[in-house]
């Protein structure tokens, strides 16, 4: 279970702290594939739980900005490193991307299993976790990303 992993209290945090504008959450949640998913009812929950609203002052706010030199950037913390054999994920990365998000997937290497980009504009660092704690390697690729 999650509230099991070792990166909980960090992820915890940072769920809680982050605040999307709604322009983002409208091409989000009005994309085809959203409404593929999802019914009116829940993506009306959603909204309104990823909206801009008062976290008090650990708010981070994604900004919306139209040049394409200074593109949106989403850090993707995924610990089980499956990211092609989830549909789901891969296609939030694809709908990030197509709406110019640039996506960074950070993920311990697997060698049993085929890792790669999911899309254009997103990449996939791997991380070594036999050499150093996949926390650690996560906060590295943080401070070179952001």
């Amino acid at each position: 279970m999650g509230s099991q992993k070792k990166y909980h209290n960090l992820y915890k945090r940072l769920i809680e702290s982050i605040s999307i504008p709604n322009v983002d959450l409208n091409k989000i949640y009005n994309s085809d594939y959203s409404r593929h998913f999802y019914i009116g009812k829940e993506i009306t929950q959603f909204k309104k739980k990823w909206a801009e609203s008062d976290h008090g002052d650990k708010s981070i706010e994604l900004k919306s900005n139209s040049n394409s030199l200074d593109r949106k950037k989403i850090l993707i913390i995924h610990p089980e490193g499956n990211i092609n054999n989830n549909p789901n994920l891969t296609g939030i990365v694809e709908i990030l991307c197509e709406n110019n998000y640039l996506v960074h997937i950070c993920s311990p290497t697997r060698k049993d299993i085929c890792q790669e980009s999911p899309c254009d504009g997103a990449t996939l660092s791997l991380v070594d976790s036999k050499n150093k704690s996949f926390t650690a390697g996560f906060e590295q690729l943080a401070s070179m990303i952001f």
